[in-house]
């Protein structure tokens, strides 16, 4: 995979030199790999410089979970999702326990006596944050990256024709609250996107 003049050849594998550095592989190992895989000639230093230099233009963000042992890593993010998911889903009415979260997207159990829709939500959620985590990796974020994270949250099945899940919307809403007894202020994000 040839790249662009004066870019540098470890530049195509950006994305992969990150999961292995996230996995614990010495620029050694990253070196072997792919030079194996892609055969691009290349040395352990070449691929520590050039980890070195895209850390320097923050190519390479670090995540908070960076230089922890991958199993701490992957309990922190397990605990970190259900945690997020719960108090995000609660807030929408969802009636999941905590426990009950991290049964469902752990074991794949379904919680007795507890409505598919909260099922549905938190493993909508759950992908979400999934999604979230990838975008860290793209460069550029265009519609349809938005409309596969609105899917992920939203129920499958479209309730509205004019407010379709994972497209523009058609028509016009917002929010409406009561105080005091009486209607308060009426708040629309944004108007829709006419296309013609």
């Amino acid at each position: 995979m040839p790249g662009k003049p004066g870019q540098s050849k470890l530049a195509p594998f950006e994305a992969e030199i990150r999961t292995l550095l996230e996995g614990g592989a010495s620029y050694r190992t990253i070196a072997e790999t792919l030079n194996g895989r892609h055969h691009v000639g290349v040395s352990h230093n070449a691929v520590y410089s050039y980890v070195t230099a895209a850390r320097r233009r923050h190519r390479f963000h670090r995540s908070f979970l960076s230089g922890l042992d991958r199993d701490l890593r992957d309990a922190l993010m397990q605990q970190l999702v259900a945690e997020w998911t719960h108090d995000s889903t609660a807030i929408e009415g969802n009636t999941l326990t905590l426990g009950e979260t991290l049964q469902v997207l752990e074991l794949g159990l379904t919680i007795s006596g507890k409505p598919l829709k909260d099922h549905e939500e938190v493993h909508g959620h759950a992908r979400a944050i999934e999604l979230l985590q990838t975008l860290t990796e793209v460069r550029r974020i265009d519609t349809d990256v938005l409309f596969d994270l609105h899917r992920s949250i939203m129920p499958r099945a479209t309730l509205d024709a004019m407010s379709p899940v994972g497209d523009w919307k058609r028509d016009y809403n917002g929010t409406a609250g009561v105080a005091g007894g009486r209607p308060s202020t009426w708040n629309m994000p944004l108007p829709p996107i006419r296309r013609f």
